[in-house]
C-alpha cells in the first residue's frame, strides 16, 4: 500500500504526527508531503506528482481541494480526510462542511463514516528523565508565537514572579514577538525534538493560554503529559471532553494576569501537587500513544481502499520455506483482497530462507511482515501471540505451514463467523474433519478469550487449552465444512510421545481442575 499524506505545513504539529505514523508503519510506503492550500510551490507539486499512491491521506481539506485543482487525476484515488478541529464546532457546521467536501473534494464520492482518532504522542521519545534536576522556577510555553496563543500575559506574570520563562515555537507575528521580548524569555525557535525534550525536563510547569477556542488541544500539551510536566490550560479544544486529572484548567479570560499569577505561583510552590499531577497525567497519556494512532489509521486506510474488513493472516512456520512460498501465493490469489500477512518463524534452522520468501512476496503489493520466535519449533503459542500483537485486522486467521488454503477460504469463514465463535477449517468436502491449525476468529472475541498459553509448548495441547478456556467464556468452537484446505505433501505433524501427552493433560488438569 502506497499512502500519500498531505499536510499544509512542514514542521507543524500535524506534520510531526504524520511523520511519527510513517515511522511506526514502516512496512508501508508512506510519503508525508506538504501542499500550501493557497500558495503551493513548484517543488511541492513536483514531489507530489512523482509519487503514485493507492490512497490519499488528506490532513487539511483546503490542501486537498488545492491538490485536486492542480492534479485532477488524483480525484479518482480513494481518500481519507482528517479534520483536526474540535468536534462540537465540526458538528455545528457539519452540513456546510459535508457540502464542501462532497462538492470540492470528493466529486462523485460521498462522505461516509466518521471515526475519531485522537491526537497522539511518541511516549518512547517524550519521557521523563530522572537525571534532570528539577528547576522550580522554570515556566515554559511551546506554541506558535502569535497573539491568539496568549503568550504575552504569561511572559508578564513570570517576569513579575521572578520565574524563568522558556518559549519554544515558530514566529508567526513579528510585532507580537517583539512585545514578548521585553520580558526577556529564554527563546528556542524551531527547536528539534531533542532540544524540546530537554526543555520539558528542565521545566516545572507548562502554560497553554490560547485565546482561540478553535484550538484542537495542542500537541505540546500531550508531550508535556508524557514527560511529566504539569499543565495549566484554558478549556480549549478537546480539554472539556477529556479526563482532566493531571491538568489544571482555568476559566478566566486569557488576559486575566491576576488569575494566571495565582495559578502559576500556587502550583510552583506545591511540589506534592506537581508530582501527583505527573502521575495522573501519565495514566491518561499512555492510552494516547502514536502506536495506537498509527494502527487505527492503518485500519481506516484499508477500509477506504478495499471497502471491506481487514483480515490478518498469521502464518507460523518452521523449516518449511517451500510450503511458506505456496501458502503465500495462495493468499495472493484469494477472493478477499483486504488482507495483511504476518509470518512468524518458530526458530527455523535456516531462517534466511523464510526471510527471502517474505522479501520476494513484498513485491506483490500485499502488506507482509516477518518475525522470529527463536524457539526452535516449540513456540507455536508464542508465534501466534506475536502475530496477534503485530496485526490490525478485525478478523484473525491462523494458518500453520502444513495447510494450503482454497481460493474462497476467507470468504467462507466470513460467511459463517459469529460473535463469540471460533471457526476451524475442513480438509474434506463431505466429512466432518477438523483442521484446528487453520482457524478463524474475530479480534474482539480473541481479546475476550485471552492470548494463547505459552506454557503449552513442546508437549502440544495448545488447541485443547484455548478451546477449554473459550468454552468456559461462552465462546463456541465450531467448524465450517465449506472453508477448505489441503495438506501439503511431506508435512505430517510431529509424533507426540505418550509421556508428552500425559504431561499436557496433567497441566490442563491443574489449570482448569477438570476438562
Amino acid at each position: 500500500m502506497r499512502i500519500l499524506t498531505i499536510v499544509d505545513k512542514v514542521g507543524s504539529a500535524i506534520w510531526r504526527m504524520a511523520e511519527d505514523v510513517r515511522k511506526e508503519l514502516d512496512f508501508l510506503d508512506i510519503k508525508v508531503l506538504s501542499l500550501h492550500p493557497k500558495r503551493p510551490s513548484l517543488e511541492e507539486i513536483q514531489a507530489i506528482e512523482e509519487f503514485e499512491p493507492d490512497l490519499l491521506d488528506i490532513q487539511y481539506w483546503k490542501s486537498g481541494e488545492k491538490l485536486f485543482e492542480l492534479l485532477p487525476k488524483y480525484k479518482e484515488i480513494p481518500a481519507v480526510l482528517s479534520h483536526h478541529n474540535p468536534y462540537d464546532l465540526m458538528a455545528k457546521d457539519w452540513s456546510h462542511y459535508k457540502k464542501n467536501i462532497v462538492s470540492n473534494l470528493t466529486q462523485k464520492r460521498v462522505l461516509r463514516d466518521v471515526e475519531v482518532v485522537t491526537l497522539s504522542v511518541d511516549v518512547n521519545k517524550f519521557k521523563w528523565n530522572p537525571d534532570y534536576t528539577e528547576e522550580k522556577s522554570v515556566v515554559m510555553c511551546a506554541a506558535r508565537i502569535e497573539g491568539k496563543k496568549g503568550i504575552l500575559p504569561v511572559a508578564k506574570v513570570c517576569s513579575e514572579l521572578g520565574y524563568k520563562f522558556y518559549l519554544v515555537g515558530r514566529i508567526s507575528d513579528q510585532n507580537y514577538y517583539s512585545e514578548i521580548l521585553k520580558y526577556k524569555p529564554i527563546m528556542a525557535v524551531d527547536a528539534s525534538d531533542e532540544e524540546l525534550i530537554e526543555i520539558y525536563n528542565k521545566s516545572a510547569i507548562h502554560v497553554c493560554n490560547s485565546v482561540d477556542n478553535f484550538e484542537t488541544g495542542t500537541l505540546p500539551m500531550l508531550e508535556c503529559m508524557s514527560v511529566g510536566v504539569p499543565i495549566i490550560t484554558r478549556p480549549i479544544g478537546y480539554i472539556p471532553d477529556v479526563n482532566q486529572e493531571g491538568i489544571l484548567v482555568h476559566d478566566s479570560e486569557p488576559e486575566n494576569e491576576e488569575a494566571l499569577k495565582v495559578l502559576i505561583k500556587n502550583l510552583m510552590e506545591d511540589r506534592e501537587l506537581r508530582l501527583s499531577m505527573r502521575d495522573k497525567a501519565w495514566n491518561i497519556i499512555k492510552e494516547k500513544n502514536v502506536y495506537r494512532r498509527a494502527w487505527k489509521l492503518y485500519k481506516i486506510w484499508n477500509s477506504a481502499l478495499y471497502k471491506e474488513d481487514l483480515v490478518s493472516v498469521i502464518i507460523n512456520t518452521f523449516n518449511r520455506a517451500d510450503n511458506l512460498q505456496q501458502i503465500l501465493e495462495a493468499y495472493l490469489d484469494n477472493n478477499w483482497k483486504n488482507i495483511e500477512i504476518v509470518v512468524v518463524d518458530d526458530g527455523s534452522d535456516k531462517p534466511d530462507l523464510n526471510e527471502q520468501v517474505v522479501k520476494n512476496f513484498r513485491q506483490t503489493g500485499v502488506t507482509i511482515r516477518y518475525f522470529n520466535t527463536r524457539c526452535k519449533g516449540y513456540g507455536l503459542a508464542k508465534a501466534r501471540n506475536i502475530g496477534i500483537i503485530n496485526s490490525a485486522g478485525e478478523y484473525l486467521l491462523f494458518n500453520d505451514d502444513r495447510w494450503l488454503p482454497k481460493k474462497d477460504l476467507i470468504q467462507e469463514f466470513i460467511n459463517k463467523i459469529e460473535d463469540n465463535s471460533y471457526l476451524c477449517a475442513n480438509k474434506n468436502n463431505n466429512k466432518k474433519s477438523f483442521v484446528e491449525n487453520v482457524s478463524f476468529i474475530k479480534r474482539s472475541t480473541m481479546i475476550k478469550a485471552g492470548m494463547f498459553c505459552e506454557r503449552i509448548n513442546k508437549y502440544g495441547g495448545m488447541t485443547q487449552e484455548i478451546v477449554t478456556r473459550m468454552n468456559r467464556n461462552g465462546i463456541k468452537c465450531l467448524w465450517n465444512e465449506k472453508a477448505q484446505v489441503t495438506q501439503l505433501s511431506g508435512s505430517k505433524s510431529r509424533f507426540r510421545k505418550k509421556d508428552e501427552i500425559l504431561d499436557m493433560k496433567n497441566l490442563l488438569w491443574r489449570m482448569y481442575d477438570k476438562i
